[in-house]
Order: C-alpha cells, then structure tokens, then sequence
C-alpha cells in the first residue's frame, strides 16, 4: 500500500483497530503503521481514547468472560484488558493468568531484596511496550534455573519458568513477570529500560539501607561476576566483575568505603571501549571482597558460592605457607569490626 493510502487508512481506523492489526491489513510491519501514526499526530494515549471509554464495561465483564473474548469483541489486545482490570484493582487469578507479589520492592528492608536488586541490575530486563504491562525478564543458563525458582518464591509467583534452546542448542531457563507495578519500582530505584545506559549503581545505592550493600553487590557479581581457579594455587585466580565502565567505577568507589581495593580494566576491543572489568589482583584484595558480599545468609547462586568457598578456604588453610595468605586474614581481621559498624548505619 502507498504511503498517502497508508496515511488514510489509519486515520479512518485508528480508533478501532490495533497497529497489529492495520499493519496485516495494509501488508506492512507495525513499526510502520507506528511511524506513520506518530507522524500523523495521533499519540498512544489517543489511539486507546475510545477504548478507555469503555473501562465500566470490561470491568463489569470480570468473573464473566475471559480476557480473550473481551479483546475479541472490543478488537483490542488481551493485555490492553488487563492493564484495565489491573488499574481498578482486579487482581486475582480470575482476571490474571498469573498473579505475584508486586509489592515486593516497595520496601527494601531485607539483605534478600538487596540481592535481587542487584541480580535484576546484573542479568535483568525492563521492556515497555506500547499497549502492554511492563515486564521484568530475565534469563540464565538452564543450569542456573535454581535461582530463578528462589526468586519465583519470593515473588510469590504463579508464572512458570520456561525452557528453551538457542540455535547452538545451549538450553536457557527464562521468568518473566509482567507488572507495571514492579517495572515502575524498579525503574524509580535506579534500574532503568536501557540498562547498560540508564542503570546507575549510585542512585541504586542511595535507595538501599547500608546495611544491605554487600548483598547487593552479591546479587551483581551473581550476574555479572566471575571466579577463575587453577587446580592448585591462589595467586593465579581471577575474581572480577564485568560491565560498563560507569558502573564499576561507582562499585570501586564503594568498595573502598569498605577498605576493600580493586583495579579496573578498560577493554581495549573494537566497539567495547566503554566496557571492561574491575578486577581483585592480589591475594588480600580476593580474600576480603569474596568475605564482604558472603557475609550474608541470602539465597544466592550456589555454584558460585561453591568457588568462592574452595578459593576462601585455600587462603585460610595456607598449605603452601605463604606470606600473601597471612597478610590477606591478618587485614580482614583488622576492617571486619569496621564493616559491622558501616553495615549497622
């Protein structure tokens, strides 16, 4: 269809049928009937004008038709329906395919919070789409999946984890929540849509109580951390964390808080020149970071944990009678009283 055919029949049928639908019809991508809209001046607000309008009757239709057929009869999408019934408070499994706790980060009073949010910092995405509920989605290896479930738990989530395989066929477990309620929470407490751009660790900090920080940061290094050991030895493991640079700048400014010193890394690939990495050198620097973020009793990635605990113990056992180990306790010993105080502000 020409551009001036497509331009009038959007205005003739704007009001009553979905881009998705005009797009089918007039044999183009939505993203086109979306530009041609937006050009025309008819906003999103204005193409659901006639709809909104209607909101006494879809809620009135609650407990009486499902969602599909309402969509169906007024030409609309079912998520449009239950943004409608979400906003007049009906919430329950009725209305909803899959109901959860979205409440949840109103209040950040727990170090499990504190994890989440920095695991959502890490591995999470924030969509918006027009018509649609925000929606939370993350996704892990299938061999992750546990604490997908923990999170589901928390949330207190009926919406199921599913599986699936790229085209390498590595297996991904993925939850996604769709909730205006908790994408907005999240998005006022610093993690933004764009995350690699608009999350800011700063902002996120300022939103936690202190006394939470490490579980925080445990929940992003959970995401986007790793631990590297050789099968004997301590000085050639690896602990760092990965991501923008903005961001590990503001974690090494709050490590440092905590007497815990770190180095960052630029990556100096083609295209990643605003990534790299913050890096533990030495054998002090692993032992107290790796003793900081797992001095909580949060529920965290296991297999993680599990290196950590090998490099931990490694240090503490000193079988090679190295001086870099007793250095490392020796200084843990000395800031650890200092943390409880930072951690009870």
């Amino acid at each position: 269809m020409k551009k001036n055919n497509i331009d009038e029949y959007i205005l003739q049928n704007y009001k009553n049928k979905t881009n998705a639908q005009m797009a089918i019809e007039c044999g183009c991508n939505k993203s086109t009937i979306s530009n041609h809209r937006k050009k025309l001046g008819i906003s999103a607000t204005e193409l659901n004008k006639d709809l909104r309008k209607k909101t006494d009757y879809i809620c009135q239709q609650y407990g009486k038709k499902t969602k599909t057929a309402i969509a169906k009869e007024l030409n609309c999408s079912t998520s449009f329906i239950e943004k409608i019934w979400q906003e007049n408070g009906f919430t329950s499994k009725q209305g909803l395919t899959y109901t959860c706790n979205e409440n949840y980060f109103n209040n950040i009073d727990t170090a499990q919070k504190a994890y989440w949010l920095g695991f959502i910092a890490a591995d999470g995405c924030i969509y918006r789409r027009e018509g649609h509920r925000g929606m939370l989605s993350i996704t892990l290896k299938e061999d992750d999946i546990q604490i997908l479930n923990f999170l589901k738990e928390d949330l207190n989530t009926t919406k199921p984890i599913s599986i699936h395989k790229d085209k390498k066929n590595h297996s991904y477990a993925t939850l996604q929540i769709s909730s205006d309620i908790i994408c907005n929470r999240l998005l006022e407490i610093g993690i933004g849509i764009r995350k690699t751009f608009d999350l800011s660790i700063k902002e996120i900090y300022s939103n936690i109580p202190k006394k939470f920080i490490n579980s925080f940061i445990l929940g992003y290094f959970d995401g986007d951390g790793s631990i590297d050991i050789p099968e004997s030895g301590i000085s050639k493991s690896h602990v760092r964390i990965a991501g923008p640079l903005k961001n590990l700048t503001d974690f090494k400014e709050i490590l440092k808080e905590f007497e815990i010193n770190s180095s960052m890394l630029q990556d100096s690939r083609k295209y990643t020149e605003l990534f790299g990495s913050l890096e533990l050198k030495n054998t002090t620097e692993k032992y107290i970071f790796l003793k900081f973020i797992y001095n909580s009793s949060v529920k965290c990635l296991q297999r993680k944990k599990e290196r950590a605990d090998i490099l931990l113990q490694r240090i503490e056992l000193n079988k090679t009678n190295r001086s870099e180990n007793i250095k490392a306790i020796n200084y843990y010993k000395s800031v650890v009283l200092k943390w409880g105080e930072l951690l009870e502000r």
